[in-house]
């Protein structure tokens, strides 16, 4: 994103200049694979039954979770060399997690410009003490994992954008959404809210359209498990990649989350796509401070209370690396 701090002094030019080349086929043929099996989830939830019914649900919960991925990439507009290519993806990945486009294109740009600063970056500065840090407790965090607060506060957050505002309110709440995008952000959260009405009225007659909100649910607990790693824990203070953190995981979850778990070096150089990632991770890789072994090694040291900004007497940085 444009206006984004680098780090050009970290990686030399003519290193960078190749990872920044933005393609269309990566992407197609990623997606188009990644959707293709979406929708044959939603379609295995709703015809099939009994124990196949639950291991549909789990594939299709897995299946949306990881629409995040080109969803983000979408709305870095880096996902596709094609201009409309990227906007397209971004409501078909975007829609069916309930992210509006509109306004996660601003809500991101600001918590790129602001990462875990705790009075600008939108991802936290409501509520940094509770939203930066690791709960206190092991029963906290377990709650957090449900995905129940991450689905409650996109509903939330849905309805309150979709409402008709003054400018104070915009300015008090959604100060990086400009004022020429409010109503189109308005308009396309209100545009979600209907969708999840439908669905949730049409459950009433149709009982195995409860398996997808179902996997609503399951899909933010893989989602919460996932975003809580990148920033969670680490300080204030330094510049991105002091307060960005990479997880190290399997082929699998790289592949369907489109290599997003090189999170600090997303943050680092964001304008290099995402197919790219590996390549720029192998570069810098001695150089990222926080590079956590694995997604549930880190939560179970969370509940342990040894992660990397744990409020626990016995949390220390002992996961960073």
């Amino acid at each position: 994103m444009e206006g984004t701090p680098r780090f050009s002094e970290r990686l030399p030019a003519e290193a960078l200049r190749p990872l920044m080349v933005r393609r269309d086929g990566p992407g197609l043929r990623r997606f188009g694979l990644q959707y293709g099996l979406f929708l044959a989830s939603i379609a295995a939830t709703l015809a099939l039954t009994g124990p196949l019914r639950v291991a549909a649900v789990l594939a299709h919960s897995v299946l949306l979770a990881s629409l995040f991925a080109p969803f983000h990439e979408s709305t870095h507009r880096t996902a596709f060399r094609t201009p409309w290519l990227n906007d397209a993806v971004a409501w078909l990945a975007g829609a069916p997690l309930l992210f509006p486009p509109p306004f996660y294109r601003d809500y991101h740009f600001a918590h790129h410009r602001h990462t875990h600063d705790p009075e600008r970056d939108p991802e936290i500065h409501l509520a940094p003490e509770k939203l930066a840090r690791w709960a206190s407790n092991p029963i906290g965090h377990l709650v957090t994992l449900t995905g129940l607060p991450l689905l409650a506060m996109t509903l939330f957050a849905l309805a309150a954008l979709a409402l008709p505002h003054r400018a104070a309110w915009w300015a008090r709440w959604a100060p990086y959404v400009a004022p020429a995008r409010r109503l189109r952000v308005s308009l396309s959260s209100g545009g979600l809210l209907l969708g999840v009405a439908a669905l949730t009225v049409g459950a009433l007659g149709w009982p195995a359209l409860w398996g997808l909100v179902a996997g609503q649910v399951v899909a933010r607990a893989l989602l919460t498990m996932f975003f809580s790693a990148e920033h969670v824990g680490l300080p204030f203070e330094g510049d991105a990649l002091s307060r960005t953190r990479s997880t190290r995981t399997n082929a699998l979850v790289r592949w369907l989350m489109w290599n997003m778990p090189w999170h600090a070096e997303h943050h680092g150089w964001p304008g290099v796509p995402w197919h790219a990632l590996p390549a720029l991770h192998a570069l810098v890789e001695d150089q990222l401070p926080n590079l956590a072994p694995g997604y549930l090694r880190l939560h179970a040291a969370v509940l342990r209370g040894e992660a990397q900004g744990s409020a626990s007497p016995g949390g220390g940085r002992g996961l960073a690396r």
